[in-house]
């Protein structure tokens, strides 16, 4: 009668360890395609200044499909043509402290970090301090991450903004550890060579590049 129990007791263990084995691998595929149905476009929205002489270029993101996500700590990196640009500036938009999360009082995110110095090449960093408030939500309509200014060098030059995605990435929330990040999506950038030149336009056109680097 005790070895009928023991071993009733012991198959009873192996069938409860199966069953949590088989949820948790339910729960880590779920996971997974709920990970691969997000993915993050990029693209920039640039306007040509010719009063001042200087071309901005706003970086813009949104979800590539109908599933939105938020985005934790992450870096975008932005190569130019530095024969015809130069840096001058950069403006923050969101995911910065202008975004109050917490209760609309307070903001997860610190200010941001760039490194423009080096002709051609140009790095962002957004810094989410709390994983467990992060805002706003990325949906399918573009959000302004942040503006850079330029200064044009060769008005007849290719201004060819890209992003390298070697050096961009978004991480996901609440891991926010490096591990974790959001699949990329369309990163559009700005190959037209003419763009930054001036005509007789007051004022000039927004131009948006519809070219898939």
């Amino acid at each position: 009668m005790t070895e009928l129990l023991s071993l009733y007791s012991t198959n009873t263990i192996m069938k409860k360890l199966l069953l949590l084995s088989v949820i948790a691998l339910f729960l880590s595929l779920l996971s997974h395609q709920n990970l691969l149905a997000q993915a993050a476009d990029l693209r920039f929205l640039t306007r040509l200044n010719c009063a001042t002489n200087q071309y901005t270029a706003t970086i813009q993101i949104k979800s590539s499909g109908a599933t939105s996500f938020s985005i934790g700590t992450s870096s975008v990196f932005v190569t130019y043509a530095p024969a015809s640009l130069s840096y001058v500036s950069y403006q923050a938009g969101n995911f910065s402290p202008i975004n109050l999360c917490l209760g609309g009082v307070a903001s997860s995110w610190d200010q941001h970090m760039v490194s423009g110095s080096m002709a051609g090449m140009f790095n962002l960093t957004m810094t989410l301090l709390n994983a467990n408030s992060s805002c706003p939500g990325v949906g399918t309509g573009w959000i302004d991450v942040g503006t850079l200014t330029f200064a044009v060098l060769n008005p007849a030059g290719n201004p060819l903004l890209a992003f390298e995605p070697t050096y961009t990435s978004f991480n996901t929330v609440p891991d926010n550890n490096g591990v974790q990040t959001i699949p990329r999506g369309a990163f559009t950038g700005v190959d037209q060579p003419g763009t930054l030149k001036c005509g007789p336009c007051s004022p000039c056109l927004t131009i948006v590049s519809d070219r898939i680097r």
